[in-house]
């Protein structure tokens, strides 16, 4: 019984060691697909890197495309004459005048210069139209308020009427305001008009007066706010 187990296992052994013999370490089996692995993977790093190639070359001929419609471009410049800038004199400075700062601006366009009121010399009193731009037109009495502040500072308003006038109240007795010349109130009546074309000349007279009213009772105010005795 034993020699036939002892047998067995010999014949056994010997077909193990035929079999190992013929087909080879278990290592080499598997060495066929891993190198076929590391092949592709070269193969894709290589079609990437010639893909980056290629796009760094199509980008560089559209640069050196471009750069060569914008050199013909500058070349055209450079040979095209500049164009002549048109003469522009600056308008003269009006004088200084009763009016405020603002009304002593530059005027705009073909507006002329302002003559001085109460002037001797004064013939035009030609009201600028970046002024009439700048007053409200919701009314007739608040475009006179504007035009007049434009025109005219708060003193000059409050020493001056339509028609020049003796103080009827007895604090002001004696006291006479000066008129404003006629042709400065024609153009205000005429600048007024061009806005509000249905008032009469009574009505725009009317919104100056009151405006020169409303004047006078401003200057009387900062009078009574700050007396001569006050400062001692």
């Amino acid at each position: 019984m034993s020699s036939m187990t002892s047998s067995v296992l010999e014949q056994l052994k010997e077909k193990y060691s035929h079999s190992h013999d013929n087909s080879g370490p278990p290592e080499a089996a598997c060495s066929h697909p891993d190198q076929e692995c590391r092949k592709c993977k070269l193969l894709q790093q290589q079609i990437d890197i010639l893909e980056e190639e290629k796009a760094t070359l199509l980008a560089s001929l559209r640069m050196n495309k471009i750069a060569g419609d914008v050199v013909a471009k500058l070349e055209l410049l450079c040979h095209t004459p500049a164009p002549k800038l048109p003469d522009m004199t600056m308008p003269m400075r009006t004088p200084p005048s009763p009016f405020n700062r603002e009304s002593s601006t530059l005027r705009d366009g073909d507006d002329g210069d302002a003559s001085v009121a109460g002037s001797p010399s004064a013939k035009k009193f030609p009201i600028a139209k970046w002024q009439i731009r700048r007053c409200s037109t919701t009314s007739l009495q608040k475009f006179i308020n504007d035009l007049l502040h434009g025109l005219y500072c708060t003193e000059y308003m409050a020493k001056h009427s339509l028609t020049g006038y003796k103080a009827s109240k007895e604090s002001d007795a004696g006291k006479r305001k000066d008129s404003i010349p006629q042709e400065e109130v024609a153009e205000i009546i005429a600048a007024a008009k061009q806005i509000f074309a249905t008032k009469t000349d009574m009505e725009v007279r009317l919104a100056i007066r009151q405006k020169l009213n409303g004047a006078a009772k401003v200057v009387s105010a900062r009078k009574v706010a700050t007396p001569p005795d006050a400062s001692q």
